[in-house]
């Protein structure tokens, strides 16, 4: 019985990018990265100590191959014309958002009774989703906190709004940075406002909003 992922190859992947998903992938699951468990898992392979061939192996199913070898040889079978294509990426919106929690418990309280964001969904011991403003904000369990993008939640349309919601994280004991300021003015005309703060495993947040000038 085949262990590989219903899927398809894209049209333009190629043999080098596919090894560079597979070191990343490995990377990752050295790390612990519960999500590249995860497809460890689904391609039922070594999670513990697993070896680049694993990873190799998970890439091939999920493009629809049961094995690394027989990803290639589809690749280095494929003519230039048939490997071309006029196919174009069709992005809809952000599906999810990933950010490491280091405390599940202490996530969970923060972004649902601080923050105010719907919870979702969880994976008991792994991972929490929360709703903000119709994009899934998925807390995954970490280790460590990596370094991430900074997340800017958008608050009123005034000054008093955000200057609100700043002191009510800071009177909550939310880590903050400098009182809202403006940094620049938008180029329709309103000022730009941030302020920023951290969740409890040291991610990286901002509050923002575009007040009107008068």
């Amino acid at each position: 019985m085949s262990d590989k992922i219903d899927a398809q190859l894209s049209p333009n992947a190629n043999l080098e990018q596919l090894k560079n998903q597979a070191k990343r992938l490995l990377k990752d699951a050295k790390a612990k990265n519960p999500h590249a468990k995860r497809r460890l898992e689904r391609a039922k392979l070594e999670t513990e100590q697993p070896k680049l061939a694993d990873a190799q192996t998970v890439i091939a199913r999920e493009n629809g191959f049961s094995t690394w070898t027989d990803l290639k040889r589809s690749l280095e079978s494929s003519t230039p014309e048939s490997s071309s294509s006029s196919y174009q990426l069709s992005i809809e919106n952000i599906d999810q958002i990933w950010l490491d929690s280091t405390d599940l418990e202490a996530t969970e309280h923060f972004y649902s009774q601080i923050l105010n964001l719907p919870k979702t969904g969880e994976v008991p011991g792994q991972m929490l989703f929360f709703d903000c403003g119709g994009t899934k904000l998925l807390l995954g369990k970490a280790e460590t906190c990596r370094p991430n993008s900074i997340l800017y939640l958008k608050t009123g349309d005034s000054e008093s709004d955000i200057q609100a919601t700043y002191n009510s994280l800071k009177n909550q004991g939310v880590k903050v940075g400098d009182s809202p300021h403006c940094i620049a003015q938008n180029w329709n005309g309103s000022d730009h406002w941030i302020a920023f703060f951290h969740d409890p495993s040291g991610n990286q947040l901002a509050l923002k909003t575009n007040v009107p000038t008068q």
